[in-house]
Formats: structure tokens, sequence, C-alpha cells
């Protein structure tokens, strides 16, 4: 009967190491098509830059740049919207301090 429980043990932890190293290999196949893809993206992607001329290269660093300073605009105009929060927040927070305190 011992046999037969450490028989039974045994078997789940194999089964529960196949599961595991199933999971591993499917996880591991998936990284791998993704770095792949990644690859192929950039590869396609000197590609098509290689084939440029000196011009149009220039161009399309412009509009790079362009689209970076307009995200940075956002981000800055994001901030100063959370600033103006945070300094009225901190004023309720003061305000109420001094209510308690005068109580």
């Amino acid at each position: 009967m011992l046999n037969d429980v450490k028989s039974k043990i045994n078997d789940k932890v194999d089964a529960f190491r196949q599961y595991r190293e199933e999971q591993v290999r499917q996880k591991r196949e998936l990284a791998e098509t993704r770095a792949r893809a990644e690859r192929e993206k950039i590869r396609h992607e000197k590609e098509i830059l290689l084939a440029l001329s000196d011009k149009e290269l220039m161009v399309e660093a412009i509009m790079l740049l362009r689209g970076y300073n307009e995200r940075i605009t956002d981000i800055e105009a994001e901030q100063a919207d959370l600033d103006s929060r945070m300094d009225s927040a901190e004023a309720d927070v003061r305000a109420l301090e001094f209510k308690n305190s005068d109580q």
C-alpha cells in the first residue's frame, strides 16, 4: 500500500514536471518568435533606410524629431496640469490642517 502511494506521488510529480517543462518550452518558443519578428522588422526598416537618398533621410529625421517634439510638448502640458492639481491638493490639506488646529 505504501508503495502504491509512493508510486502515485511520483507519477504526479513526473506529470507536473512534464507540464512545467512544456510551459517553459512554449514560453521559449514564443520569446524566440517575438525576437525573430523584431529582428525581421529591424532588417526591413534598415533596408528601407539604406535605399533612401541623403535628402530623403533628412526629411525622415526631421519628421521623426517633430513627432518627438510634439510628444514632449504633450508631456510638458500634462506635467503642468499635474503640478497644478498637486498644488491645489496641498493647499486643501493645509486648509484642513489649519481648520483642525483651531478647533
